[in-house]
């Protein structure tokens, strides 16, 4: 039975496992007359399985080269009721770049040290892997696609992956894998949490290019949804049944204590304090974006809005992501140390 995957490349070049075994493949290669061969031994062994992962919702490779592949079986479905802002159907990209920034964050967990770069992952980077009873059949992407040229460029006889000689191209053990594969089969099911965490990477992405107004919107957006998450479920705790069989909350009373235009994120933020579902530290820090937000939505800029900001969004977002879904994610901002030209010097 034929089966097609989604495949990427991440931003920097990496072997799955062992490099030895590889390079000794690779010169063989290079001393081969015959081109056509050479290019069929060569894309035999890149497309080379070196880990695969299988769970109800997806099955998830890694090649000997590093290419990604994800074959979802079933797409997570939102929720019939509730007020979430990400209450819309899934993309293929969703899964992919909530994918990739679990990578990161295990490598970073693995290695201690930064490698690659956040990168979103978009429609020009993706290609189709088919496989029938476990053959390749080949590999299709939009020729105008950087997709298409890197995969041409890499699957050429005359590529033979010579960055593989050099220090370039980094050998990442399988306990990179097992790490990220464990936090991606927590969340493959969660339709919110597959939205956020894609969210995430687009808004670390803002970041990289210094679009710190427009990554700042975006994660607010998210601590949005967490509070309005937090609230509901208080809300719901509160809805206590009487001895006569009626409950403390009637519908319409339920439906106006959960409408977002009458308690508006800072109602919400300050009750939940005062209940003790949230510490004051968190209560600050979301006083702080929330203010930083509203400023870039009015246009009412104050102070510009700047990394350190979205530093304090992400810090929050990312206890949100672990309280939810027990996944400590790691981020590594250490390549956003500048500022955009034109702003003032970081301190």
């Amino acid at each position: 039975m034929a089966e097609t995957f989604l495949g990427f490349y991440t931003s920097r070049p990496f072997w799955a496992g062992d490099a030895h075994s590889v390079q000794k493949r690779l010169m063989d290669l290079e001393s081969l007359r015959d081109e056509a061969r050479a290019g069929e031994a060569l894309t035999e062994l890149m497309i080379q399985e070196a880990l695969t992962y299988e769970t109800a919702q997806y099955v998830f490779k890694v090649c000997k080269d590093g290419m990604f592949l994800l074959h979802i079986k079933q797409l997570a479905q939102p929720p019939s009721k509730g007020r979430d802002a990400y209450e819309r159907p899934l993309s293929y990209l969703d899964y992919l770049n909530c994918l990739y920034l679990l990578f990161q964050s295990a490598v970073l967990k693995n290695l201690e040290a930064p490698y690659f770069e956040v990168s979103e992952i978009t429609d020009k980077d993706v290609f189709l892997v088919k496989f029938e009873d476990g053959r390749l059949l080949g590999c299709f992407a939009p020729r105008l696609s950087f997709a298409h040229q890197l995969r041409m460029a890499q699957l050429h006889p005359a590529h033979f992956y010579r960055d593989a000689q050099s220090d370039q191209r980094l050998a990442l053990s399988e306990a990179v894998f097992v790490t990220l594969n464990a936090d991606l089969a927590k969340i493959a099911q969660d339709y919110r949490s597959l939205r956020i965490l894609s969210e995430i990477t687009k808004s670390l992405c803002d970041c990289k290019f210094g679009h710190y107004a427009n990554s700042l919107v975006s994660l607010w957006q998210i601590i949005e949804s967490y509070l309005a998450s937090t609230w509901s479920q208080f809300i719901d705790s509160q809805n206590t049944m009487y001895e006569d069989g009626s409950k403390r909350i009637k519908s319409e009373r339920m439906k106006h204590l959960k409408d977002g235009r009458v308690y508006s994120a800072s109602v919400i933020s300050n009750v939940l304090e005062l209940f003790g579902l949230i510490d004051l530290e968190t209560f600050k820090k979301i006083e702080k974006v929330r203010d930083q937000r509203n400023q870039i939505v009015h246009r009412d800029e104050k102070t510009p809005c700047k990394l350190e900001h979205c530093q304090v969004a992400l810090d929050l977002v990312k206890g949100f992501v672990a309280q939810e879904t027990g996944i400590d994610l790691n981020f590594d901002l250490t390549y956003l140390i500048l500022e955009p030209l034109g702003s003032s010097a970081p301190a």
